[in-house]
């Protein structure tokens, strides 16, 4: 049994890392599809989610979560909205390019680097089967 107390650091955490970690998928599909209407992008983003969503709740792995569903189309969403804009002030393909990579690698690592943290943290808690996290409390009733 897990028991939590969420505090306000960790609904950033959630609500952030969700919308980060989608970022480059908005960035990349207009560039991956022939077709590049906002519909088609939001609609990748969201089958997408939908996808890792459904697979969490089949397995039983993670929490399956209706706003992770909409903060990772959000995401998409905002990253789309990046591309647009890129494209509309890039003075030559060149800085169009230069500024999608340097986009993509850092919202990219961003995500690497916090759910790779989260990782982390899981572990301790289960092997230590108690501990807090920014205000969190995590009990772990291992039977």
């Amino acid at each position: 049994m897990i028991s939590n107390n969420i505090s306000t650091g960790r609904i950033l955490e959630i609500v952030l890392g969700n919308i980060i970690i989608f970022i480059p998928l908005g960035l990349l599909l207009p560039v991956i599809l022939k077709r590049k209407s906002s519909r088609d992008i939001f609609l990748g983003g969201f089958l997408l989610s939908a996808s890792i969503e459904t697979v969490q709740f089949i397995f039983g792995l993670g929490n399956t979560d209706i706003n992770d569903l909409i903060l990772n189309t959000l995401g998409t969403i905002i990253g789309y909205l990046l591309f647009k804009f890129i494209k509309e002030k890039s003075k030559s393909s060149l800085s169009f390019l230069t500024s999608m990579v340097i986009l993509v690698t850092v919202c990219g690592t961003i995500a690497l680097v916090f759910y790779s943290l989260l990782i982390l943290i899981c572990l301790c808690c289960f092997k230590k089967r108690e501990c807090k996290i920014n205000g969190v409390n995590f009990e772990v009733d291992i039977k």
